[in-house]
């Protein structure tokens, strides 16, 4: 099965919660008895039908690499659908750290890493990309049914596999970085994006403000240019990691 093939495979540069949305929905696609499209009306036999069709993929689903927050709200919902094992791995894994019992934690995908970035991936990259282009994705779900991340995507639409897909077409180059580790600086374009003796990393003259070379992460925001306000306050704020791009066509 290609799906099952794709899942394997370390070098699918694919988050993680995303595959399991994908999965999911391809699953109930895959199962025309399930009828309710809301999972807080489906019966006992709806996740036990469902869990018959996904229980060979399930096990190839990293389900460890995702953070709290998605697997409270996107993976527990489905709870009934995983075994015994794999569940109170889950559990005791988010909510006291400890590895499961049953096996041993699976190592993350190498995710496509085409970018210069302790932060964003070169997915996060190709959706903001995307905005620029005005497709309008609301989340890297979305986005592939636009873009090619990889030699192998997913169309969240039609619930397929496909092999090609649309040339991103703009690329992010890192012009600064601030971190708990120092700051770079290669250069500055002069307005949108400068800096000052008393300031780091600005944009539009007070919009956005950064501190200076001892404070590079503290930062404020006052309307200046911007059509709307950054923040709903200009109190001070702390940023943990900061970086800054410039946009380049491909």
């Amino acid at each position: 099965m290609v799906l099952i093939s794709l899942l394997k495979r370390d070098d699918f540069s694919v988050e993680e919660i995303d595959i399991w949305n994908f999965v999911i929905n391809w699953g109930i696609k895959q199962t025309p008895s399930i009828l309710e499209r809301d999972i807080s009306k489906w019966t006992f036999e709806d996740f036990t039908l469902l869990g018959t069709t996904l229980r060979n993929l399930i096990p190839f689903i990293r389900l460890y690499q995702i953070t709290s927050k998605d697997f409270y709200h996107r993976v527990w919902p489905f709870e009934k659908i995983l075994n015994k094992d794999l569940k109170e791995g889950l559990l005791s894994f988010y909510l006291t750290q400890e590895s499961p019992k049953h096996g041993s934690l699976p190592e993350p995908r190498i995710l496509q890493k085409n970018i210069d970035s302790e932060i964003i991936s070169y997915n996060h990259a190709a959706l903001i990309a995307s905005w620029i282009s005005r497709n309008n994705p609301q989340s890297l779900s979305d986005l592939y049914s636009h873009l090619n991340l990889t030699s192998t995507y997913f169309d969240t639409k039609d619930l397929k596999i496909i092999d090609k897909g649309i040339k991103v077409p703009y690329r992010l180059r890192l012009i600064y970085r601030a971190s708990r580790d120092g700051r770079i600086r290669p250069y500055f374009i002069d307005g949108a994006i400068f800096d000052t003796s008393n300031h780091g990393a600005c944009f539009g003259y007070g919009d956005i403000w950064f501190g200076n070379r001892e404070r590079p992460r503290y930062g404020s925001c006052t309307r200046v240019y911007y059509e709307n306000t950054i923040r709903d306050t200009e109190n001070e704020f702390y940023a943990e990691e900061m970086e800054v791009f410039q946009v380049l066509e491909n």
